[in-house]
């Protein structure tokens, strides 16, 4: 009995932790601001938010500090990086504008830059968005900045896009 008891609490207990473990939201895209960034209208409560796709990292649509910085510190600027970014921008418009999506994160579930949640976005076929973008070659992986649970996935299809110089990796 003690030992039905004691496996059953695991059990719970293991439920409990993998509940908690990954958090989806359900919502639709209201707007594209750029490859990794969006608008979202949560189907529950109605409310908006703007995110950070987590996982990706894509070149700038404007010049702003950011690409600045990036060329300042020998990487490349704003002259590469916007019209690799329009690219982004356009195809991530493309497959996400006024679509439902579901919005996953797991323990990486917070905040990213300008206080923006970083959500993984998954598309109304299934599919990860972010990985789509890397298979593409318009974006890439940002494990860099920070640890995510999908970035092996993210790396090797990084790797496949460079091998076959797309998109970006196409220099």
């Amino acid at each position: 009995m003690k030992s039905h008891t004691i496996a059953f609490l695991f059990f719970c207990w293991i439920v409990t932790c993998s509940t908690r473990a990954w958090s989806f939201e359900s919502g639709v895209v209201e707007k594209v601001v750029d490859g990794d960034t969006v608008k979202v209208t949560l189907v529950s409560g109605h409310a908006s938010m703007t995110l950070s796709v987590l996982g990706i990292e894509c070149p700038e649509k404007k010049k702003n500090y950011k690409c600045k910085q990036d060329e300042k510190a020998g990487r490349k600027g704003c002259d590469w990086q916007i019209p690799h970014g329009m690219r982004a921008a356009e195809k991530a418009a493309e497959m996400l504008n006024k679509q439902p999506v579901k919005l996953e994160c797991g323990k990486e579930c917070k905040l990213g830059g300008f206080n923006r949640p970083l959500r993984y976005i998954r598309m109304k076929d299934e599919r990860d968005f972010g990985l789509e973008m890397i298979r593409l070659g318009l974006c890439r992986e940002a494990s860099w900045k920070i640890k995510h649970q999908r970035m092996n996935a993210y790396q090797k299809a990084q790797n496949k896009a460079k091998a076959m110089r797309l998109g970006i990796w196409d220099d």
